[in-house]
């Protein structure tokens, strides 16, 4: 579930996609699942309230599912939704890195509640992450990520960092 910018769209159809190719069922709808990603954001509060509103849906649709939470509002304030019931909570980055837990888990059905300890660590180089998943008529390449303005009315700058860009030679 993808709450946000066209980022979080992005890099939510790439790890649709990466799943996707290690032969699990991908979905980007609300529907009922072993696994739930959301990726979320933090622009505005009401945004924030949405992305702790998206975990307690998808709770309804399988409390017993393993919840993955990453983005801007997690990035923001990881508590809230480890208290809530996440089993791994990261930020703005390292986002990869749920594809490798849930692998695992699919083979080794793991229980521990991980916590990205590098949550609150800013990027400082850009993460590729592989060409996403199509899930719409127009597909979005990501070549940048945060944003170096810091204007007064926004706190992306604080929760994905400075601006980082794709290098010109990636192909993934």
């Amino acid at each position: 579930m993808t709450l946000g910018c066209k980022v979080n769209k992005y890099e939510s159809d790439s790890l649709m996609q990466e799943l996707a190719n290690l032969g699990f069922e991908t979905t980007d709808k609300l529907e009922p699942a072993d696994f739930y990603i959301i990726n979320t954001c933090a622009v505005t509060n009401e945004a924030e309230k949405k992305s702790r509103q998206m975990l307690a849906r998808c709770k309804k649709y399988n409390d017993s599912a393993k919840f993955f939470i990453c983005g801007c509002a997690s990035q923001k304030n990881s508590k809230q939704f480890l208290d809530r019931g996440a089993y791994y909570v990261c930020g703005t980055s390292g986002k990869r890195n749920i594809v490798d837990i849930i692998e695992n888990l699919a083979k080794n059905n793991a229980k521990t509640v991980i916590f990205d300890k590098n949550n609150d660590i800013l990027p400082e180089k850009y993460e590729n992450m592989n060409f996403a998943l199509q899930t719409r008529t127009r597909a979005y390449i990501k070549i940048q990520d945060g944003c170096n303005n810091f204007c007064t009315y926004c706190i992306i700058p604080y929760l994905r960092g400075r601006s980082r860009s794709r290098d010109s030679s990636s192909t993934t």
